[in-house]
């Protein structure tokens, strides 16, 4: 606060100018408060990582539940599964199942369901997934929406197998991680633009300044 406040206002906004200056298209925030210490301060293209979640979700809604399943099973392969979308009737709640072999050591199995939906969802939801899988099984709930807490309080009950919950915001987070490996059809399909970033600007320095 104070002086404080007044030096990370002067770096947030030495940081926007020089990523302008060197021909950013936008300058995205991962937070609001960089955002309200610059709302003052005369620089264009400034935005939050909110907005980017919310127009990624907004195109993932073109999508018809079907071909939603469809590019689920399509980052769960990039994040290392054998994956495909389940029989679009009669799947039992499961829309997608993936296997891993973690190096001959464990086989892992993992079935989700997905739900491209605005409204919450809730602890049913969560039980109805955790009820279709075996001992061995392990179990995800993926939406474009999010969770209420008596569902993200039921996914990690003790004594239950629990259920990973992956919101819009996670799911977003996982498309940018493994954005190269995306097909191109969603490539297109979604509003981002990959930017080069200088590599030293990969690193900052954590000893001591001398």
């Amino acid at each position: 606060r104070g002086k404080n406040t007044a030096k990370a206002k002067q770096l947030v906004e030495q940081i926007a100018r020089k990523y302008l200056v060197n021909g950013a298209d936008i300058i995205l925030l991962a937070c609001t408060e960089p955002a309200v210490m610059l709302k003052d301060v005369d620089i264009p293209k400034i935005n939050t990582l909110d907005v980017l979640v919310n127009a990624v979700i907004d195109k993932l809604f073109d999508l018809d539940p079907q071909e939603f399943e469809n590019f689920i099973a399509h980052v769960l392969s990039l994040i290392g599964f054998q994956a495909a979308a389940t029989e679009y009737v009669g799947d039992k709640g499961i829309d997608v199942v993936g296997n891993l072999n973690a190096e001959g050591l464990a086989d892992i199995v993992l079935k989700i369901q997905v739900k491209r939906i605005k409204g919450s969802v809730g602890i049913v939801e969560v039980q109805r997934t955790r009820g279709t899988l075996s001992a061995d099984e392990h179990g995800a709930y993926v939406t474009l929406s999010s969770f209420t807490k008596e569902a993200e309080r039921e996914a990690q009950a003790e004594k239950k197998k629990p259920i990973a919950l992956i919101d819009g915001k996670g799911l977003v987070g996982l498309i940018l991680k493994y954005y190269d490996g995306l097909e191109e059809k969603y490539k297109q399909l979604l509003p981002l633009k990959k930017k080069e970033v200088p590599l030293e600007d990969h690193f900052v320095f954590i000893g001591k300044e001398v």
